[in-house]
């Protein structure tokens, strides 16, 4: 027909071409090995070498470590035991002389004689500081409640009438020749360094030492 619009279809096939998956690294690895099947030996045993290294330490290696530390600990066990005891004496030498100063710097300071005086209970010995109230009366200061020497140290006092006096001057009232020292010593250290000596002097210094190494 002359008016009619002719109109023509094209129809065009559309095929899908189907895209092949990526093989995973597992399949990549078989086809590998199954290609090197010598390779693939090596493989196994580096992932058990690789495995064995995580497992931990074997009852042997525990064992062994432990005999080690304690072969360690006893070794090294008589020379803590020493430095301690030895820090134990130090402090307990320190201690006198330290009461001894204060006794003398509370005596030039209120101008009243002080004293250190060391009493024996059981087998301690325990030292106060006492100030002078009357021709022979003392009472203890406040702000010192004594201090105690225990008994595992062996002490001998050489001070007369077991005390130390000091006076006004800070001088050692009743010092005596001979009588001007105080020894502890600890038994559980050796005899070449078990002793420290505490030494007053007449004109108030108080001092304390090693005999043993200085040389007196």
């Amino acid at each position: 027909m002359s008016g009619d619009i002719a109109v023509t279809l094209t129809f065009h096939t559309i095929r899908f071409k189907k895209v092949k998956k990526a093989p995973s690294r597992k399949e990549g690895m078989g086809k590998i090995m199954r290609l090197f099947p010598e390779d693939k030996r090596m493989v196994k045993r580096k992932r058990k070498g690789m495995l064995s290294a995580f497992k931990g330490f074997s009852l042997i290696e525990v064992l062994l470590v432990i005999a080690l530390v304690g072969m360690m600990a006893f070794m090294l066990m008589p020379s803590i035991s020493n430095t301690l005891e030895n820090r134990d004496l130090e402090n307990k030498a320190k201690e006198v002389l330290l009461a001894m100063q204060r006794a003398k710097f509370e005596a030039v300071k209120t101008k009243i004689n002080h004293r250190v005086r060391f009493q024996q209970f059981g087998g301690s010995w325990t030292y106060f500081i006492e100030r002078q109230t009357g021709t022979a009366t003392w009472s203890r200061i406040s702000g010192f409640i004594g201090n105690t020497i225990p008994s595992k140290f062996n002490v001998t006092i050489g001070f007369p009438d077991d005390s130390v006096v000091f006076s006004p001057m800070g001088f050692v009232e009743n010092y005596t020749t001979g009588q001007d020292n105080l020894s502890i010593q600890n038994p559980r250290l050796d005899e070449s360094h078990n002793i420290r000596l505490v030494t007053v002097f007449a004109g108030g210094a108080v001092d304390y030492f090693d005999p043993y190494t200085s040389g007196t």
